[in-house]
């Protein structure tokens, strides 16, 4: 038996839901994604999670952006 509620309701549903009345199917699977989401939450988890961002981003900054054909040129004042 399943208790369910909305979610503008204050109080649950007056009846409970069997697992009969359930119908479900999967359809999308992703291993690992769980696990992976788990290990951030912890403190090591925090720790790689934020260099990998911090890396991420100096990477970006550090790499010069190359010039397309159609993209102008910025002229320098001074």
């Amino acid at each position: 038996m399943f208790t369910t509620r909305g979610d503008a309701n204050p109080a649950p549903d007056p009846h409970p839901v069997t697992a009969r009345d359930l119908l479900g199917r999967v359809w999308y699977h992703l291993p690992w994604v769980g696990g992976a989401a788990g290990f951030l939450r912890t403190g090591p988890g925090l720790v790689v999670g934020g260099g990998a961002v911090l890396l991420l981003l100096g990477l970006g900054l550090l790499v010069p952006r190359r010039r397309r054909p159609g993209d102008r040129a910025v002229r320098e004042r001074g």
